[in-house]
């Protein structure tokens, strides 16, 4: 499920008008920092706060914090997904 909501993500991008997403992603602590995020040609349809509360909603269920916003130009959608509830302990 979180793979299909980061696909829809991107697929909002590209239907608002990106023509290129750049995907970066850090190891920040025991959080996992992505963001996702594109350039100029990008509508309003990201950043409706009706969007903005699903994903911030949905992405709570895994224990993640989400924003959106612009810098520099570029539309970006963070993610900080906190790692250790990613992986489960290795069977010893």
């Amino acid at each position: 499920h979180l793979l299909d909501t980061l696909v829809g993500l991107c697929e909002l991008l590209v239907v608002s008008g990106g023509n290129q997403i750049v995907i970066d992603v850090a190891a920040i602590g025991d959080e996992v920092r992505l963001t996702l995020s594109t350039m100029p040609g990008v509508g309003p349809d990201l950043v409706s706060s009706r969007k903005v509360e699903f994903y911030t909603a949905t992405l709570h269920l895994y224990g993640a914090k989400f924003a959106v916003h612009r810098e520099e130009g570029r539309l970006a959608a963070v993610i900080h997904l906190p790692v250790a509830d990613l992986f489960e302990p290795p069977v010893v």
